[in-house]
């Protein structure tokens, strides 16, 4: 399951970014209660601009920028080496202090936990990867690409029911997205829910998705059909 998973991410972002915006479906729409994520660490304001940027927000996108020119360097973004330490945890937590919803420091963090353990995040200032998940989406809870890149997060972490939950509350919320719908459909072969995989399957294929991978598992399964 993880090494699918694992190949898909590297582009997950990106095309799901491209699909969002193009379908409008970052607009708020369905709510997610911030209340159903347990807030976790410090309050969001207390950071270097004494309150929470947002990635989506023109209004701090010169502040967004300058702190990815800072910290987000590609190595820090494919966990070679940081750029304040040696550990591109350090600069991923310092991005996620200041912006909670950013997207690819969120997707950093988890494939850097996800391949270290978390080991980091017993020091006070890096949390667990679940943590950052939880405050972004206290932070902007009615946000489809939050609940996203958390349930692959949940996903890749073998928390299935959980991220049934995060990917359905997505596709919710933007149900044009055909990278949602894609992930969807390789949780449900994870679960064994074949009719539901294909179904989701060909809503992404119907969207432009251009990856063939959970057409050849449900196709290696005897589960695929065309019709």
């Amino acid at each position: 399951m993880n090494s699918t998973l694992n190949m898909h991410s590297q582009i997950t972002l990106k095309i799901a970014l491209i699909a969002c915006l193009a379908a409008s479906c970052c607009v708020i729409a369905f709510p997610a209660a911030a209340d159903d994520y347990q807030f976790c660490g410090q309050p969001l304001g207390v950071n270097a601009f004494s309150r929470p940027l947002d990635f989506n927000d023109p209004a701090d996108a010169e502040h967004v920028g300058g702190i990815e020119f800072n910290h987000l360097s590609r190595d820090v973004e494919l966990l070679v080496r940081g750029v304040t330490s040696d550990s591109p945890v350090d600069d991923l937590a310092y991005i996620l202090r200041q912006i909670p919803n950013h997207y690819r420091a969120l997707v950093a963090m988890s494939n850097y936990q996800l391949k270290n353990g978390y080991a980091a995040g017993q020091r006070g200032d890096v949390y667990a990867a679940d943590c950052y998940f939880r405050r972004a989406l206290n932070f902007r809870g009615n946000d489809p690409l939050i609940h996203f890149v958390y349930g692959i997060h949940l996903h890749r972490s073998g928390d299935l029911d959980q991220a049934l939950s995060e990917y359905l509350i997505a596709k919710k919320i933007g149900p044009s997205n055909a990278e949602v719908h894609y992930n969807l459909g390789l949780l449900y072969v994870d679960l064994e829910q074949y009719e539901l995989a294909r179904e989701e399957a060909k809503s992404a294929y119907e969207l432009g998705y251009p990856l063939a991978g959970l057409k050849g598992r449900l196709d290696r399964l005897g589960e695929w059909s065309e019709n």
